[in-house]
């Protein structure tokens, strides 16, 4: 993938959950999880809440998650406000772990400060954080916190999800302690008052320029795409060279189901479109291919040229090729 920088749908939302989680909840940068158990500014999340309901205006109360993790793994009401400690950036990928790099917040002291501020608290009041385990962000933005003059950060022991089961049946899933499997209040949606939101002045459009034959590279620059525009951002993709054929109706291309999604690069194409992303074929393609309008699939239309490269230099677009 080259990078350059310029000055869901229900139907598959249940497919695509557990891919997005993956990709936005690791970081090269995050190594195995911690142990917190011992850390002396831990605190259950049962005790958390009880704390809370005795001096819920004595405390901030963050939850430190990228707030697309928060869409797909659920959310409290209680806490006061959404300030991720890192953030996934969507246009640097790490092809060794197959995931979003991620980057601390580099607003995230003065998002904290802001915060305070707003319920009326000081730099020494008790500030509890919430990532989904505990170990990989809650702990983590405690001790920055601390290390940066907040002496009474804290940190929710298990975070939002808890941790896994270790046998039977469900071997793997987050099912046991912390928050959301103690009986706490949660729900699978959010408060769009709460949740953090990228500045306006830090977007910026997405040009996606696909041209592989390759299904999974195919496929990764459709999953790029779509959990950017599941963020917000307006994304056009334009299709050349063979990645052209993923617009044609009676092609094979791209029909072969990418795990561990169990979609094909064609079916991200239709999503992405239900989704409202421009899909457009390269200007040269249909005469080049000798295919006429007919045999293109609803919803994809041919470029123009000089468009294209008005939006290529426009200071807003984030173009990349695949």
């Amino acid at each position: 993938m080259k990078i350059k920088s310029f000055p869901a749908p229900a139907r598959v939302f249940s497919q695509v959950a557990a891919l997005a989680i993956l990709l936005i909840t690791h970081s090269a940068t995050v190594t195995a999880e911690q142990d917190t158990s011992d850390a002396s500014y831990g605190i259950e999340a049962t005790d958390a809440h009880e704390l809370l309901e005795a001096r819920g205006q004595e405390i901030l109360f963050i939850d430190v998650r990228d707030p697309i993790e928060i869409q797909f793994t659920g959310f409290t009401d209680v806490v006061d406000i959404n300030i991720p400690f890192l953030e996934a950036d969507r246009t640097r990928w790490n092809p060794q772990r197959d995931v979003f790099l991620m980057d601390r917040n580099p607003r995230f002291v003065a998002a904290v400060r802001d915060a305070l501020q707003a319920k009326g608290l000081d730099d020494d009041a008790t500030i509890l954080t919430m990532c989904r385990s505990g170990s990989q962000r809650g702990m983590p933005s405690a001790e920055f916190l601390r290390d940066q003059g907040f002496p009474n950060a804290r940190f929710i022991i298990h975070g939002f999800q808890g941790d896994a089961l270790e046998d039977g049946p469900q071997r793997g899933m987050r099912l046991k302690n912390g928050w959301q499997n103690s009986g706490l209040p949660w729900s699978s949606s959010m408060n769009p008052e709460k949740i953090h939101r990228t500045p306006a002045a830090d977007r910026h459009d997405w040009l996606v320029i696909l041209s592989s034959s390759s299904v999974e590279t195919q496929a990764m620059a459709l999953i790029l795409a779509r959990a950017e525009a599941m963020q917000g951002t307006t994304v056009r993709i334009l299709l050349c060279d063979d990645a052209g054929l993923l617009a044609v109706a009676d092609s094979d291309a791209g029909s072969s189901a990418v795990e561990p999604i169990g979609l094909s690069p064609r079916e991200l194409i239709a999503n992405l479109i239900e989704m409202g992303a421009t899909v457009e074929l390269c200007g040269i393609f249909p005469q080049t291919r000798a295919i006429d309008s007919s045999r293109l699939i609803q919803g994809v239309a041919v470029a123009s040229p000089p468009g294209i490269a008005r939006q290529m230099s426009n200071p807003s677009t984030r173009v990349m090729t695949f």
